[in-house]
């Protein structure tokens, strides 16, 4: 949980960012009508750093 409004839903296992990108992109094409709220791909390193600082809108912010 990241906030008392705000859960994610985590995919582990990438080995890195172009298949984490080829996964976010057959997601979009197969589910695009049942994604209702926004979504992004982040590193495991990353993600912690947003944990700790709470800092999401910085993320969302800066793409």
């Amino acid at each position: 949980m990241y906030s008392i409004t705000t859960t994610f839903v985590i995919v582990h296992g990438f080995s890195n960012l172009v298949v984490a990108e080829g996964f976010k992109d057959l997601f979009e094409k197969k589910d695009k009508n049942k994604i209702t709220k926004p979504y992004f791909v982040i590193s495991s390193d990353n993600y912690q750093m947003m944990q700790i600082h709470k800092n999401l809108e910085k993320i969302f912010n800066s793409k």
